[in-house]
C-alpha cells in the first residue's frame, strides 16, 4: 500500500489505523511525506511497526510524484493507493486480494466506496451490486474511474503501464486507469472497501486545458479507434445534456442524452455508466414532456397534496 500525505497528520493517523485494523495481515505500507511542516515526519519516524516504511520528499512535489515514489519503493505483488484523508473499510484488503486470487487474468480489483461527512451522513457511491469482470477502457473514456483507495492493482501491471503521469494535475487517475485497462480486465466486488471523507480541505480539481483522452485515441488500433471516437462524441453530448439540465432546459437535455446513448450504446449497457445516465434521463424526461405549464401545474398539485396531508 502507498499513502501520499502533506500536512494532514490527524487524518493520516486515521488512514494508517484503518490499515492496521485489517484482517489480512500480510501487508506493507509505504508512506510518502510530501514535505509536510506539521510534524508528520517526526510522527512517522516514531512508528515501530516494521511493515510501515516512510519516505520524505525534500520539496513539495504534489501527489502524483509522491505516489510514484511510493510505487518505486513498493515490494508487494498488489498496490493500493490510499489517500491520507480516507479510510479502508474493515476486510478491504482481504476482499481485494481474494478477488485477484480467484481471477488471475484480472489486472485490478475494485470494491465499493461509501462517502461520509463531518455530520455523520453516509452515502454509497454508484458501483455494481454483483461481482463481475470486464474490460473498462471504454468506460474510462466515457468518464468512469474509481477512487484509488478502492482499487488494488497488480504492481507489475502498474509499472508496465508507466505509473502516474506527473504532468497532470487533473484526471491523473483516469489517465492511469486507461493505461491499466488496456492491459487486461478488471474484477468488480460489491463489498465496501473504502470510506471517502468529504471535508472542506479537500484538494479542489484543476481545470483542464486540454482533455487528455484525446491523446489516447490515435494510438489505438482499428476498430478500437473508431469506437473510442464514438465514445468521446457521446461523452460530449452527455456533458452538454448535464449543462442544459442545470440550466433547466429539460427538452434540450433529454435530446442530448438520447443522442449520446444512440452514438455509444455502451453508456446504457455498462453497469459503470448506466446508473448515473438513467438517473439523469429519469430526472429530465417527465419535465421535458410536461413543458413549463405542466411543470407549474405539477408543483401546484404537490403543494395542494402536502397541504391536505398536513
Amino acid at each position: 500500500m502507498v499513502i501520499p500525505t502533506r500536512n494532514r497528520l490527524s487524518l493520516l493517523r486515521e488512514a494508517i489505523e484503518s490499515v492496521e485494523r485489517q484482517s489480512f495481515a500480510d501487508w506493507e505500507l509505504v508512506v510518502v511525506d510530501d514535505a509536510s511542516d506539521d510534524g508528520t515526519a517526526t510522527w512517522l519516524g516514531g512508528i515501530e511497526d516494521p511493515r510501515i516504511r516512510s519516505f520524505r520528499l525534500p520539496v513539495r512535489s504534489e501527489r502524483t510524484v509522491a505516489r510514484n515514489r511510493g510505487l518505486a519503493e513498493a515490494r508487494g505483488q498488489l498496490t493500493v493507493f490510499l489517500d491520507d484523508d480516507d479510510r479502508l473499510a474493515p476486510g478491504a484488503l482481504a476482499a481485494l486480494n481474494g478477488a485477484l486470487r480467484r481471477r488471475p487474468q484480472a489486472v485490478a480489483a475494485v470494491g465499493a466506496a461509501v462517502r461520509f461527512d463531518p455530520q455523520g451522513r453516509r452515502e454509497r457511491a454508484s458501483h455494481p451490486r454483483r461481482e463481475s469482470m470486464r474490460t473498462v477502457w471504454r468506460e474510462v473514456l466515457a468518464g468512469w474511474d474509481s477512487g484509488p483507495g478502492q482499487t488494488a492493482v497488480r504492481t507489475d501491471a502498474l509499472r508496465t503501464a508507466g505509473g502516474w503521469n506527473e504532468q497532470l494535475a487533473y484526471w491523473e487517475l483516469g489517465d492511469l486507469w486507461f493505461r491499466i485497462a488496456r492491459l487486461g480486465p478488471v474484477v468488480f466486488l460489491p463489498q465496501t472497501v473504502l470510506e471517502i471523507r468529504l471535508h472542506p480541505d479537500q484538494t479542489p480539481p484543476s481545470p483542464l486545458a486540454t482533455d487528455p483522452r484525446l491523446e489516447f485515441v490515435p494510438a489505438l488500433p482499428e476498430p478500437d479507434r473508431r469506437e473510442a471516437e464514438r465514445i468521446l462524441r457521446a461523452r460530449e453530448l452527455v456533458l452538454a445534456g448535464d449543462d442544459a439540465r442545470f440550466r433547466g432546459e429539460y427538452r434540450g437535455a433529454l435530446g442530448h442524452y438520447v443522442r449520446g446513448m444512440a452514438t455509444a450504446p455502451l453508456l446504457l449497457r455498462s453497469p459503470l455508466t448506466r446508473t448515473d445516465l438513467v438517473g439523469n434521463v429519469g430526472h429530465v424526461a417527465p419535465r421535458a414532456l410536461l413543458g413549463r405549464r405542466g411543470r407549474a401545474g405539477l408543483r401546484r398539485l404537490r403543494k395542494l397534496t402536502r397541504g391536505r396531508s398536513a
